[in-house]
Protein backbone atom coordinates (compact mmCIF):
# COMPACT_ATOMS: atom_id res chain seq x y z
CA UNK A 1 0.00 0.00 0.00
CA UNK A 2 1.24 3.45 -0.91
CA UNK A 3 -0.07 6.53 0.89
CA UNK A 4 0.26 9.76 -1.09
CA UNK A 5 -1.34 13.14 -1.56
CA UNK A 6 -3.81 13.46 -4.41
CA UNK A 7 -3.25 15.64 -7.44
CA UNK A 8 -5.67 17.22 -9.90
CA UNK A 9 -5.10 14.20 -12.15
CA UNK A 10 -6.78 11.99 -9.52
CA UNK A 11 -10.12 13.82 -9.37
CA UNK A 12 -12.04 11.60 -11.81
CA UNK A 13 -10.89 8.46 -9.96
CA UNK A 14 -11.95 10.05 -6.65
CA UNK A 15 -15.41 10.60 -8.10
CA UNK A 16 -15.60 6.96 -9.24
CA UNK A 17 -14.54 5.67 -5.85
CA UNK A 18 -17.04 7.91 -4.04
CA UNK A 19 -19.80 6.67 -6.36
CA UNK A 20 -18.91 3.08 -5.46
CA UNK A 21 -19.01 3.88 -1.73
CA UNK A 22 -22.55 4.48 -0.44
CA UNK A 23 -21.33 5.98 2.86
CA UNK A 24 -19.04 8.57 1.24
CA UNK A 25 -20.11 12.16 0.70
CA UNK A 26 -20.85 12.61 -2.98
CA UNK A 27 -19.14 15.80 -4.03
CA UNK A 28 -18.60 17.23 -7.46
CA UNK A 29 -15.22 17.40 -9.15
CA UNK A 30 -14.86 21.08 -8.23
CA UNK A 31 -14.99 20.42 -4.51
CA UNK A 32 -12.30 17.73 -4.70
CA UNK A 33 -10.14 19.99 -6.83
CA UNK A 34 -10.66 22.84 -4.37
CA UNK A 35 -9.45 20.68 -1.46
CA UNK A 36 -6.46 19.42 -3.47
CA UNK A 37 -5.32 22.92 -4.40
CA UNK A 38 -6.24 24.89 -1.26
CA UNK A 39 -3.54 25.59 1.32
CA UNK A 40 -5.91 24.33 4.04
CA UNK A 41 -6.96 21.26 2.04
CA UNK A 42 -5.60 17.78 2.38
CA UNK A 43 -6.55 14.86 0.13
CA UNK A 44 -4.67 11.64 0.81
CA UNK A 45 -4.91 8.44 -1.20
CA UNK A 46 -4.27 4.81 -0.35
CA UNK A 47 -3.03 3.27 -3.58
CA UNK A 48 -2.61 -0.42 -4.36
CA UNK A 49 -0.91 -0.98 -7.70
CA UNK A 50 -2.72 1.24 -10.20
CA UNK A 51 -5.91 1.41 -8.15
CA UNK A 52 -7.00 4.00 -5.62
CA UNK A 53 -8.15 1.80 -2.76
CA UNK A 54 -9.33 4.70 -0.62
CA UNK A 55 -9.13 8.39 0.11
CA UNK A 56 -9.58 10.86 2.90
CA UNK A 57 -10.34 14.56 2.56
CA UNK A 58 -9.56 16.94 5.42
CA UNK A 59 -9.36 20.65 6.06
CA UNK A 60 -6.63 21.91 8.35
CA UNK A 61 -7.19 25.30 9.90
CA UNK A 62 -4.98 25.16 12.98
CA UNK A 63 -5.63 24.72 15.81
CA UNK A 64 -8.25 22.34 14.38
CA UNK A 65 -8.62 19.82 11.60
CA UNK A 66 -11.82 18.41 10.14
CA UNK A 67 -12.12 15.12 8.29
CA UNK A 68 -14.72 15.87 5.63
CA UNK A 69 -14.87 12.69 3.60
CA UNK A 70 -13.42 9.19 3.69
CA UNK A 71 -14.06 6.27 1.38
CA UNK A 72 -12.54 2.85 0.84
CA UNK A 73 -13.47 0.69 -2.13
CA UNK A 74 -16.14 -1.66 -0.73
CA UNK A 75 -14.34 -4.85 -1.82
CA UNK A 76 -11.15 -3.63 -0.08
CA UNK A 77 -12.66 -2.64 3.25
CA UNK A 78 -11.37 -4.10 6.52
CA UNK A 79 -7.83 -4.40 5.17
CA UNK A 80 -6.29 -1.42 6.96
CA UNK A 81 -6.73 1.24 4.29
CA UNK A 82 -9.14 3.37 6.34
CA UNK A 83 -6.92 3.21 9.41
CA UNK A 84 -3.85 4.17 7.37
CA UNK A 85 -5.70 7.13 5.88
CA UNK A 86 -6.96 8.38 9.26
CA UNK A 87 -3.46 8.00 10.73
CA UNK A 88 -2.09 10.08 7.86
CA UNK A 89 -4.52 12.88 8.72
CA UNK A 90 -3.55 12.63 12.39
CA UNK A 91 0.11 13.00 11.41
CA UNK A 92 -0.57 15.97 9.15
CA UNK A 93 -2.70 17.65 11.83
CA UNK A 94 0.06 17.21 14.41
CA UNK A 95 2.60 18.63 11.99
CA UNK A 96 0.32 21.67 11.51
CA UNK A 97 0.13 22.13 15.30
CA UNK A 98 -3.55 21.26 15.50
CA UNK A 99 -5.03 20.54 18.91
CA UNK A 100 -7.99 18.45 17.74
CA UNK A 101 -9.56 16.66 14.79
CA UNK A 102 -13.34 16.67 14.25
CA UNK A 103 -15.70 14.77 11.98
CA UNK A 104 -19.34 13.76 11.61
CA UNK A 105 -20.44 10.22 10.89
CA UNK A 106 -23.85 8.75 10.19
CA UNK A 107 -25.29 7.18 13.30
CA UNK A 108 -25.92 3.92 11.39
CA UNK A 109 -22.37 3.66 10.01
CA UNK A 110 -21.10 1.25 12.64
CA UNK A 111 -18.01 0.22 10.66
CA UNK A 112 -16.83 3.83 10.41
CA UNK A 113 -17.64 4.49 14.05
CA UNK A 114 -15.52 1.46 15.08
CA UNK A 115 -12.66 2.67 12.86
CA UNK A 116 -12.72 6.14 14.36
CA UNK A 117 -12.95 4.79 17.91
CA UNK A 118 -9.90 2.59 17.22
CA UNK A 119 -8.08 5.73 16.05
CA UNK A 120 -8.86 7.58 19.29
CA UNK A 121 -12.00 9.54 18.38
CA UNK A 122 -14.76 10.00 20.97
CA UNK A 123 -18.41 11.00 20.47
CA UNK A 124 -19.19 14.56 21.53
CA UNK A 125 -22.74 15.31 20.41
CA UNK A 126 -25.57 14.06 18.19
CA UNK A 127 -26.69 16.32 15.34
CA UNK A 128 -30.36 15.61 14.75
CA UNK A 129 -31.41 15.03 11.12
CA UNK A 130 -28.00 16.25 9.91
CA UNK A 131 -27.89 14.01 6.85
CA UNK A 132 -30.35 13.75 4.00
CA UNK A 133 -31.02 10.96 1.49
CA UNK A 134 -31.78 9.25 3.82
CA UNK A 135 -32.45 11.59 6.71
CA UNK A 136 -30.33 10.50 9.64
CA UNK A 137 -28.63 11.84 12.74
CA UNK A 138 -24.90 12.49 12.75
CA UNK A 139 -22.54 11.76 15.58
CA UNK A 140 -19.88 14.44 16.02
CA UNK A 141 -16.55 12.87 16.95
CA UNK A 142 -13.39 14.51 18.28
CA UNK A 143 -9.82 13.40 18.80
CA UNK A 144 -7.43 15.56 20.77
CA UNK A 145 -3.80 15.65 19.74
Amino acid sequence: MEIREASADDVMRLLSLADASPQAAHWGAGKYLERITAASGLVILAVEGDEIAGFVVARITAPECEIENLAVMPRLQRRGYGRALVRSVIGAARQAACEAIWLEVRESNQAARRLYAACGFSPIVRRIRYYSEPVEDAILLRRTL
